[in-house]
């Protein structure tokens, strides 16, 4: 009787620790965040500040979010000097709307509070405003160092945003998730 019984429970136990969980990722067609410092480097621990403070929110999902993101620190003084780091640190609010192709965003946040409850209805798809604990600071290695000499930098750097897989579904908590979009650079 014991063994039928602790067969059972663990049968029972395998069977709920290895039910597969479902991931799909998609598009964001809203990815809105601000920006709380940036700096430029001439190594991983030597930077200069550029902005700090808290951003105005740029849309990274938008078509125009390069020249926005571009033009970022336009008119910031920079010390002469050759910078091959851009270290970013994100804001930790994010608002995000869009769909894995089934699932759409709703505005209504998961029971974990990181993620948007999914509806299968397109007509519900709305923003999300969700709020993580802290997200690490981004470090971007441009192909072209920015060489900064009299003021005057040798080129204009464009930031490139794919947020073409920046929503993962999770089929066990049946909640889409923010993911970190890709982010290129190219000189003017």
């Amino acid at each position: 009787m014991n063994k039928v019984f602790l067969t059972s429970v663990a049968l029972i136990t395998a069977v709920f620790i290895f039910i597969p969980r479902a991931f799909a990722l998609g598009p964001a067609t809203v990815y809105k965040v601000q920006v709380n410092t940036v700096k430029l480097c001439t190594t991983s621990s030597s930077c200069t500040t550029v902005f700090s403070g808290t951003s105005s929110t740029v849309d990274i999902a938008s078509v125009g979010s390069s020249s926005v993101a571009g033009n970022f620190i336009s008119g910031v003084t920079v010390p002469d000097g050759t910078y091959t780091i851009i270290k970013v640190q994100p804001s930790t609010t994010f608002t995000v709307s869009g769909n894995d192709g089934t699932h759409y965003t709703t505005a209504v946040l998961g029971g974990d509070t990181l993620g948007s409850v999914a509806t299968t209805d397109s007509t519900q798809q709305a923003p999300c405003t969700i709020t993580v604990s802290s997200v690490p600071e981004q470090t971007y290695t441009p192909t072209d160092p920015i060489t900064v000499q009299n003021g005057v930098a040798n080129h204009k750097i464009r930031v490139i945003f794919d947020v073409s897989q920046s929503l993962l579904y999770d089929s066990g908590s049946g909640e889409l998730y923010i993911q970190a979009p890709s982010v290129t650079f190219s000189s003017d």
